[in-house]
Formats: structure tokens, sequence, C-alpha cells
């Protein structure tokens, strides 16, 4: 099994997406830390596989919605990236909270709601 996986935060305050790398062992942990210094709310909205070098090509993508460091403006395109290249069995692995609220946003999207 793969470990490194790209993750896809959204901070629903802002509406800016958060594109970041980590393993998939600490996907969990790096979702806690990051809402530990937010007091915003936090949603993963997806991840897929992929290391350092295909996180960088994604900022460099997304370059023209940058906002700073790994945060970038939540848009049509990126929403349409992540919906269709998030791998569902990463998340599932994580059984939590996080899981289940992932569940209900990517029902939304797969219906066309907004968020």
């Amino acid at each position: 099994m793969k470990e490194s996986i790209i993750y896809f935060i959204l901070d629903e305050c802002s509406n800016s997406v958060k594109i970041g790398y980590t393993t998939i062992k600490g996907l969990k942990k790096r979702i806690e830390t990051l809402q530990i210094g937010t007091p915003n709310e936090l949603t993963l909205l997806g991840a897929t596989w992929g290391d350092k070098k295909i996180e960088k090509q994604l900022h460099e993508k997304f370059h023209y919605s940058h906002i700073r460091g790994e945060w970038f403006h939540y848009t049509k395109e990126l929403e349409e990236f992540i919906a269709e290249c998030w791998d569902f069995r990463i998340i599932e692995s994580l059984k939590s909270k996080i899981y289940n609220k992932l569940i209900y946003k990517s029902n939304e999207v797969k219906n066309g709601k907004q968020f």
C-alpha cells in the first residue's frame, strides 16, 4: 500500500483550501493539528495518493488562486479536481468523525449542492 498522500482541507469561513502532503498514518493527526491552530471549521474534502513532487505540481496548477503558503481559494476548478481525484479508501481508513463529515460533504458535491 502506498503511504504518501495529498490532502485537501477546506476552511469553511474563508472558503480556502489547503493542499498538503502527509502520510496515510499521519493524516488524522495533521487535520487535528491544523484545527487546533484556527477558530474556523476545517473539513477534509478528499485525499489522493501522491508525494511532495505531486503536491508541488498541484500548487503550480492552481497558482492563479494562491493565497499564502499551501492555501488556495476554493474555485470551481479546484472543487471539480478534488471530486475527480480523491480516493475513498484513504478516507475510509480513518473511521472517525472526520470520515463521517467527509461522507456528508462528498454527497453534497455529487449532488451539485453548495456548502
